[in-house]
This record gives structure tokens, C-alpha cells and sequence, in this order.
């Protein structure tokens, strides 16, 4: 009997060993998908549905909410276990108290006690996100899934992250061509010299505070006499006003 129960040990031993790797050939997989798709420009919804599916099918998680900062504000992107009308609740002010890896069971906090643990994610000391675990079982390895979680999570926020900063140095470089192509119509409609007659002498100066100012000035020499007319604007922060100039030149000229 000694040596049958020896044997059922060994072999129950085995089978835990076998199911604890194929686990792990699967978590690796996934990882693999997640890194493939960071690398194939997926975009952000769809690295947030990635990341749901790893922790609920392969991690086995009950309950989650990952907190993203968008716009100055803290906004729950994914969850598990909840409800989308459930996880409304503003809880910016709170999360800052979680600076590591820490467990809610003790907190005081009704919202946060549904959970088991906090994984603050942070890259040069500034918060990018948090995530809340919960629903582990007694007898699960918490150690070592609380461990790989904390990675994926780092790896889909950073990638997350750099997106953002991405799209965000899109922007400002469009915004620098756009205000390139100003400058250079508002150079095109300043005069690039001015006339000097023996009865007057004209001289300007214009230095835009930026490349691109909302300041115009031109001159029209007028009537028989050649007389000459200063057409100036200053201030002018609407387009209305920064086209006033043009027209009344073209007015003037045509008289």
C-alpha cells in the first residue's frame, strides 16, 4: 500500500508539474502575441482588449480595473468582473497614496477592499498607471502571478505610453510646418523695401515675437504726387483683421 500511495504521489506530482508548464508555454505565448502586436503599431484599444483577455483566460484574474492617465485625469481603460457603469467613480485623488506593490485587503476604502492588490506602474518616478488584482484563490500561487502581471503590465503601459508621446510629437511637428508655411505668407506680404524720394524717406522695422506675428504694414504711393499712404495694423489676432491690410492695399491701388 505504501509503495501504491508512493506511485499516485509521484504521478499527481507529475501532473501538477505538466499542467504548471504548459501554464507557462502559454503565458509565454501570449507575451509573444502582445510584443508582436506592440510591434505591428496595433493600436490602443486593442492592446487594452489583449491585455483583459491574458489576465482573465491565462492568469485566471476574477476582478480588474486599469487606471490610464488620460487628459489630467485618471480613467479606467480595462477591467474584469465590473460592469462599464460601475467604474465611474473619480478616484484620482486616491491613487497617489500607492507609490509600490501593495495589498487592500486592511484599506478603508470600499471600492479598493474588492481588490487583493495594487501594481503602481512607473517610468523615471512619474506614475503611468495602476492596476487592481483581485479575486485570487487560497491556493493559488499568488507570488509568482502578482510577478508576471506586474511585467505584462509594464510592457502593454509603456508601449501605451510611447504611443501617446508618438502621436503627440506628430502633432507638434505638424503644428511647426504649419507655422513655417505662415511665416513665410506673412514674409511674402511684407514689403521687402521700401521707397526713398528726394521729398520723404520711409524705414521700417517688424520682429515678430514668434515666426509668425499678427502684425501687417504696407505703403501705397498715391495720386499724382506720388504721395505715400501707410496702411498698418497692429494686434491683429483674428484672420478678419490680418486680411484688412491686403484689401485695403488693393483698394488703394485700384483708385
Amino acid at each position: 500500500m505504501t509503495s501504491l500511495g508512493n506511485v499516485k504521489q509521484k504521478l499527481n506530482t507529475i501532473g501538477q508539474l505538466e499542467r504548471d508548464l504548459n501554464l507557462k508555454q502559454l503565458q509565454i505565448n501570449r507575451l509573444l502575441n502582445i510584443t508582436q502586436a506592440i510591434n505591428n503599431n496595433v493600436k490602443m484599444s486593442g492592446l487594452f482588449e489583449m491585455y483583459t483577455s491574458f489576465l482573465s483566460w491565462e492568469m485566471g484574474v476574477k476582478k480588474m480595473a486599469l487606471y490610464y492617465r488620460k487628459d489630467k485625469k485618471w480613467v479606467c481603460s480595462a477591467h474584469i468582473g465590473f460592469q462599464d457603469g460601475e467604474l465611474k467613480t473619480d478616484v484620482s485623488d486616491q491613487l497617489s497614496q500607492y507609490t509600490r506593490l501593495h495589498t487592500l485587503a486592511d484599506s478603508d476604502d470600499p471600492f479598493f477592499r474588492q481588490f487583493d492588490v495594487v501594481i503602481p506602474v512607473k517610468h523615471k518616478d512619474v506614475h503611468l498607471a495602476y492596476v487592481f488584482i483581485g479575486g485570487f484563490g487560497e491556493e493559488e500561487d499568488m507570488y509568482n502571478k502578482v510577478q508576471f502581471i506586474t511585467t505584462i503590465t509594464n510592457i502593454i503601459t509603456v508601449a501605451i505610453e510611447n504611443k501617446r508621446l508618438f502621436k503627440k510629437q506628430i502633432e507638434e511637428e505638424r503644428l511647426r510646418k504649419e507655422m513655417e508655411l505662415a511665416s513665410e505668407m506673412q514674409q511674402l506680404l511684407i514689403p521687402k523695401s521700401l521707397p526713398t524720394r528726394k521729398e520723404y524717406e520711409l524705414s521700417a522695422i517688424y520682429r515678430p515675437h514668434l515666426n509668425v506675428g499678427g502684425d501687417y504694414f504696407d505703403f501705397v504711393e498715391h495720386g499724382a504726387a506720388k504721395s505715400p499712404f501707410a496702411l498698418p495694423t497692429l494686434l491683429a489676432r483674428a484672420w478678419p483683421q490680418r486680411c484688412s491690410c491686403p484689401i485695403s492695399r488693393r483698394a488703394f491701388t485700384t483708385c
